[in-house]
């Protein structure tokens, strides 16, 4: 009688052991599929690549994961052919041959809005007054942006003797499965020879002048458009170089500046 005692608390303790284990991994399955909510932190670093103009890289600007998210946005979009949009572009001798597409402020996500938030963080006392739409870009290979700057030669004039214009860029690499596609500044001074190669690459061009940044997903280059009186600056014009291989993505966030013309009150 002991013996079929001892057995039936033996069984029921195998039954309660094998029921809390049935219930332990049910939840364990819930927590482990429930998303890990999405923490806004900044974890970048800046190395200084030009004082005058001022241009920055910035290691780590979005985490990788970040990146992919943005990425995503596009998925809601076409992408715009730049030739498309402007087809006498054509015909110029320097020309966009990639796609893009513009992310309203309305619809960004909330990694959107945090990176958005980290370039207002960087910018600091900069006096812009606001950043455009986000512009999602895509290089295919064999495509390129030619020379061209990110100020607008003939700026808006919200009013007689006030002009708009874009007073500073941030471009910030989503992909890097490419070869080539490096952005490049002829007139910055190139990276030292001891530089790091993952991030610089030297071009053939005699003396000391030609900045060339590789794509590294992640990372993002700031410079300033403007001198200090407001007139666009000629030694930030840049190129996205050839995509001989892959697709490189990117983004440009542009913020505005808007004060006296500096032009019309010199006359």
């Amino acid at each position: 009688m002991a013996l079929l005692k001892q057995m039936s608390m033996y069984t029921s303790s195998l039954v309660f052991a094998a029921f809390g284990f049935a219930l332990w991994h049910r939840l364990s399955e819930k927590l482990d599929s429930s998303p890990i909510p999405y923490i806004c932190k900044n974890q970048y670093s800046t190395e200084i690549l030009s004082l005058d103009p001022l241009v920055l890289y910035i290691n780590n600007f979005v985490s990788h994961e970040e990146a992919d998210s943005l990425l995503s946005l596009s998925n809601e979009y076409n992408y715009t052919y730049s030739e498309d949009l402007y087809p006498e572009h054509k015909l110029d001798r320097r020309r966009r041959t990639s796609s893009y597409i513009i992310i309203p402020s309305e619809s960004e996500s909330e990694v959107a809005s945090c990176v958005r938030s980290r370039a207002e963080s960087l910018a600091g006392f900069l006096p812009y007054t606001s950043f455009e739409d986000f512009q999602i870009v895509r290089y295919l290979p064999n495509q390129q942006h030619d020379f061209h700057v990110d100020w607008h030669r003939d700026p808006d004039s919200p009013e007689p003797g006030m002009i708009c214009n874009r007073l500073l860029s941030f471009f910030v690499f989503l992909g890097d499965d490419c070869i080539g596609g490096e952005t490049y500044f002829p007139e910055i001074n190139a990276a030292p020879k001891n530089s790091d190669g993952r991030k610089y690459s030297r071009t053939d061009k005699e003396g000391d002048k030609g900045l060339a940044v590789k794509p590294i997903k992640g990372s993002a280059i700031f410079w300033m458009n403007l001198h200090q009186n407001g007139t666009g600056d000629e030694r930030v014009q840049h190129a996205g170089l050839r995509v001989s291989q892959g697709t490189k993505s990117g983004m440009n966030i542009l913020g505005e500046w808007c004060g006296p013309d500096a032009l019309e009150s010199a006359e």
